[in-house]
């Protein structure tokens, strides 16, 4: 019983601590579409275009991860490349993932998509700032299923009332937009991307702040203390004053040696 209790502790522990780590820090959500109702048209892989979402935005955030749905097939070490860009198409980041390491159902080649097996997936990203409008765009390099290839569909939903999803091309980037399936026009479906980003954080600038004095009528004055600077002569006084008192009395010092002198000398015979 100890050791089965201490295995339990310690399996807590382990889930307590380890958790956080993958969990993608957020303040909030952006959507590809304001609807967001997550029902899935169909999924759509490939290669070389890649799946773009024109995020809106007004303030500056900083994006630490996507969320999309999809599933993959094959196996191997190919990586998917995660971009944003401006709103402008101006490359501001660029972060390469490994298929491994992406957390999604995987598809038999002999499907022709998602269906039964997709699910959604966090990408986590380095810690990217962003202000205004932007684009993520997603390039899983995917060809045409087959027993050797390996690729990624990603999904999409219909009808689009944003028009911000589309396909594209890097090197130069530009929009390059396709007829998904053969069937629906690029413009009319949302690929479902979703990013997640935190807020700056709040700055709070204090200053001291001088004694106040609450007086008559409530009226607020600033209490400073008076601080009079002495003047020259008060400065100069004591130590003049020291100064001819001590030339007197060598004067007299003086006379009255002179005197006693005088007598003496006075007194002798001749």
């Amino acid at each position: 019983m100890k050791l089965t209790g201490g295995l339990l502790f310690f399996f807590v522990v382990m889930v307590v601590c380890i958790s956080p780590v993958y969990a993608i820090q957020q303040d909030g959500v952006l959507k590809y579409d304001a609807a967001d109702s997550g029902q899935i048209t169909g999924t759509y892989g490939m290669n070389p275009w890649g799946h773009a979402v024109l995020f809106k935005n007004k303030d500056t955030i900083t994006v630490t991860g996507i969320q999309l749905y999809g599933c993959q097939f094959g196996t191997g070490n190919k990586k998917v490349t995660v971009e944003i860009w401006d709103k402008d198409l101006k490359l501001l980041y660029q972060d390469k993932i490994p298929y491994s390491q992406i957390s999604m159902g995987m598809m038999d080649v002999s499907q022709t998509g998602c269906a039964g097996v997709g699910s959604l997936a966090d990408i986590p990203l380095p810690n990217h700032v962003v202000t205004g409008d932007f684009y993520v765009v997603v390039f899983t390099y995917s060809p045409k299923p087959t027993p050797t290839s390996q690729g990624m569909n990603i999904g999409f939903t219909t009808t689009s009332t944003t028009g911000t999803s589309h396909t594209v091309l890097s090197n130069p980037n530009k929009i390059d937009d396709l007829t998904i399936q053969g069937k629906y026009n690029q413009l009319a479906i949302d690929w479902i991307i979703r990013v997640y980003y935190t807020n700056p954080p709040k700055t709070t600038i204090s200053t001291p702040v001088p004694s106040l004095t609450q007086q008559s009528g409530q009226t607020i004055t600033t209490t400073i203390p008076l601080v009079t600077s002495p003047t020259m002569d008060q400065i100069s006084a004591t130590p003049f004053v020291k100064a001819e008192s001590t030339k007197a009395n060598i004067s007299v010092s003086l006379v009255v040696i002179g005197v006693i002198i005088s007598m003496l000398l006075w007194k002798r015979p001749y």
